[in-house]
């Protein structure tokens, strides 16, 4: 649900409680349609797209209007590298003498608005924009799906193994079997991003030759939200069985979600520093280790203090 917080300043007049909101999103990266459409009804409803970390999206509030948007991409661009790119600057300013006004991007997606009745197309070859969404997610979004996957391969190994040869091993130790059973499923949110992505794209290419526009996905990103929520609870499952009273105790559970709530902050650090430096034009290599050195050595620091 999206939530209201209190900002300042914008656009030279104050702003009042619930002139701004926020919204975790529920779209996949490559839902182009499904991106436009749903802001086009937020337009109006007087809600305007300002700003994405993420998958959070930061709306501010105006006069409702009928409002195009569209979602562009960008496979050369870069969590990382300099911003904005060459390639990016001459496309706003293309953009900006059509009547686009660049809203929000999200390092390889760029989101523009016009407010005219009949906007002209910025993007006209829908086999190119295909190709660019498809050279986008197999980049950083599906490398990371693969890389996280991996991982909970290697994690699932031993426990499978363990599980086949001597089930009782698994099946008769709690703490052993939620570990399993969270790591599972982790690999399954993987599993159904990286399989209804393909799924998606071989929909998208078929749409492309029939003429009509790009399908909007549905469902896997509810189960992917249902999953996360699933394995939290798991957490607090595994408090309880590795609890010496067997039961659930809040003061035993606050290093777990101090360790939680540490390790977001530190991931939105990391972020709000490497936009800083990619506007500062600091090589990608430099921006890449400093992100990492930073995250990795505040991890280890509340792997100390917490876990």
């Amino acid at each position: 649900m999206p939530k209201h917080i209190i900002t300042t300043q914008k656009g030279g007049r104050p702003m009042r409680l619930f002139d701004i909101k926020l919204k975790i999103s529920d779209f996949s990266f490559y839902d182009k349609t499904g991106i436009e459409q749903y802001l086009e009804k937020q337009a109006e409803k007087g809600w305007f797209l300002d700003m994405i970390v993420w998958d959070v999206w930061r709306f501010r509030k105006g006069e409702p209007k009928k409002v195009s948007y569209k979602v562009t991409y960008f496979p050369k661009s870069s969590w990382f590298g300099p911003e904005p790119t060459a390639e990016i600057e001459e496309f706003k300013d293309f953009c900006e003498h059509t009547g686009w006004e660049h809203a929000a991007s999200n390092s390889q997606m760029q989101v523009f608005r016009n407010e005219n009745e009949d906007p002209i197309m910025i993007e006209t070859d829908p086999d190119i924009e295909l190709k660019k969404i498809h050279d986008s997610v197999m980049g950083w979004y599906m490398g990371s799906l693969f890389l996280v996957a991996a991982i909970c391969v290697l994690l699932l190994f031993l426990p499978l193994m363990s599980l086949i040869q001597s089930p009782m091993n698994i099946i008769g130790n709690p703490k052993r079997l939620i570990n399993l059973l969270i790591w599972t499923d982790l690999f399954l949110v993987c599993a159904v991003e990286i399989g209804a992505y393909f799924k998606w794209w071989g929909k998208a290419a078929a749409a492309v030759e029939r003429g009509q526009e790009l399908p909007q996905t549905k469902g896997h990103r509810i189960f992917s939200i249902l999953a996360v929520i699933f394995a939290l609870i798991l957490l607090v499952v595994h408090q309880i069985v590795t609890s010496e009273s067997g039961e659930f105790v809040l003061k035993e559970f606050l290093p777990i979600a101090a360790y939680f709530v540490g390790f977001m902050c530190i991931s939105i650090a990391v972020h709000f520093l490497t936009r800083y430096m990619q506007k500062k034009h600091v090589p990608k290599g430099i921006t890449i280790a400093t992100g990492y050195i930073i995250a990795v050595i505040f991890i280890v620091i509340l792997q100390f203090l917490f876990l």
